[in-house]
């Protein structure tokens, strides 16, 4: 989708053929350095477009870790998933499910857990297909 395509050391991005979706390999735990692209790059995208669809797969949930995030740059992200229409992550680990789950109430996204890639696939592109 976008004209810019992530790809550091732990997130790389997913090929697809459904408009409009940014789609994100995370590879291992995450880098500070990672968490800022990803960060730079998914709000690059929202400055871009009204309405993005997002899939964020996870390569294994066991051993991930996120490093230190900065409290104002989550309310940043946060505010900023009111330019998401749809989000599918795969393979979550549990504490992503808490911020799933939290931001599943406060923004009006239609957020999804998938256990792989296709059935995460399918599902946006039956989304797609019903919001046109």
């Amino acid at each position: 989708m976008g004209q810019h395509r992530i790809d550091t050391a732990h997130v790389a991005p997913i090929a697809t053929d459904i408009p409009e979706l940014e789609a994100f390999r995370v590879i291992g735990s995450l880098t500070s350095e990672d968490v800022s692209a990803l960060s730079q790059h998914v709000l690059g995208i929202f400055e871009r477009t009204d309405k993005v669809d997002l899939l964020i797969s996870f390569d294994s949930a066991e051993d991930l870790r996120i490093p230190a995030y900065n409290h104002e740059a989550v309310k940043r992200d946060v505010m900023a998933l009111s330019n998401l229409r749809t989000l599918a992550v795969v393979n979550a680990p549990e504490h992503v499910h808490a911020l799933l789950d939290a931001a599943d109430k406060t923004v009006p996204v239609a957020i999804r857990s998938f256990q792989s890639e296709a059935e995460a696939l399918e599902w946006l592109k039956a989304a797609r297909q019903t919001t046109g």
